[in-house]
């Protein structure tokens, strides 16, 4: 059953401790292969980890960015229409300011005809219609000098009337 070892030759134990030494390398390299190709998954895993650390990185930086430009929008838009607002307010102020001063300038226009029609009276002979003061004392805004008044008094002796 067992082969007979008593009658081998040098080169018959060569043999044998060739083929031993082919058995233990051919393990050793199946061994190493294994262990290559175990780090080679534990590798790639880790590189999965890291791929997926990376992307949940930029997931939460995508987040934040896009909640810091909702933030930003919000805050534009706010002062937008803040600006809006305020151009609102002043065109409404600049519209009643010219409504004003159409007014002004109408009753101006009517007080300067009606002046003009009161300088053919004796009394405002030397008026002109740019005189402001005797505009402003007809408007009731200026009082008259006792010297104006002692020359527009037969005009107001008589009520206004000439």
């Amino acid at each position: 059953m067992y082969p007979d070892v008593t009658n081998m030759t040098a080169a018959d134990y060569y043999l044998v401790v060739l083929v031993i030494i082919s058995i233990v390398l051919i393990q050793s390299k199946l061994a190493l292969d294994a262990e290559r190709k175990e780090l080679m998954e534990q590798g790639h895993y880790a590189e999965n980890i890291i791929l997926k650390d990376k992307i949940d990185t930029l997931e939460q930086q995508k987040i934040t960015t896009e909640a810091e430009f909702k933030t930003k929008y919000n805050t534009f838009t706010a002062e937008l229409q803040g600006i809006l607002n305020s151009y609102k307010e002043i065109k409404e102020k600049f519209d009643l300011i010219t409504e004003e001063k159409k007014r002004e300038m109408k009753a101006r226009r009517d007080l300067e005809f009606t002046l003009n029609i009161l300088s053919r009276n004796r009394a405002l002979k030397d008026w002109t219609p740019s005189d402001k003061r005797i505009t402003d004392m007809a408007l009731g805004v200026a009082t008259p000098t006792p010297e104006e008044k002692n020359r527009l008094l037969p005009m107001w002796g008589r009520g206004g009337k000439a």
